[in-house]
């Protein structure tokens, strides 16, 4: 197997930026109760950036796991903007991020003090970034999230898709 990358769609409406990214949380599957975070950025249909990582804190709920797991994958964006705009390709428009939680995209588009989440133990970095406009988020049905494959053991058919979709293919 191996990474193809190729000129994208003009028609394709992910088409607009050089990077596209999607971040995925598996809530508490280690046997220490923490969750693990997984994202991909793809450009050119090919990945070219992941990670997978056990997190660090011990997430309350799924909902405080995907916002974490969405602060680490705009952070890894940001260092990929500033690495394409280095080498004389800047974005043009601010930076797709996919998530597949909604309350964890709601919560860092809109910032709001709300009695279930006032024990989120981590900085705002996404939220911050999505203030500025650097970066833009968007619900992805798990079904196509491409992250999903960083987080957990998937069917076959699952881990081929989202392999495809990585840009992966047979040599």
């Amino acid at each position: 197997m191996g990474i193809t990358y190729s000129q994208p769609d003009p028609k394709d409406s992910d088409s607009q930026n050089h990077i596209v990214g999607y971040s995925d949380a598996s809530f508490a599957n280690n046997y220490d109760r923490t969750s693990v975070s997984g994202y991909a950025f793809v450009a050119a249909k090919g990945a070219i950036t992941w990670g997978s990582k056990k997190q660090n804190i011990v997430s309350l709920s799924t909902t405080e796991a995907e916002y974490v797991c969405l602060s680490d994958a705009a952070r890894e964006a940001n260092w990929l903007c500033n690495l394409y705009q280095e080498v004389g390709f800047p974005e043009k428009e601010s930076t797709l991020i996919y998530g597949n939680n909604q309350s964890a995209l709601a919560i860092a588009k809109n910032p709001c003090y709300h009695k279930r989440t006032k024990h989120f133990d981590n900085d705002h970095y996404i939220r911050d970034q999505v203030q500025k406009g650097v970066m833009t988020l968007q619900y992805l049905p798990t079904a196509q999230m491409t992250a999903d494959i960083f987080t957990k053991a998937l069917p076959r058919q699952a881990h081929e898709l989202h392999m495809a979709l990585l840009g992966m293919t047979s040599t």
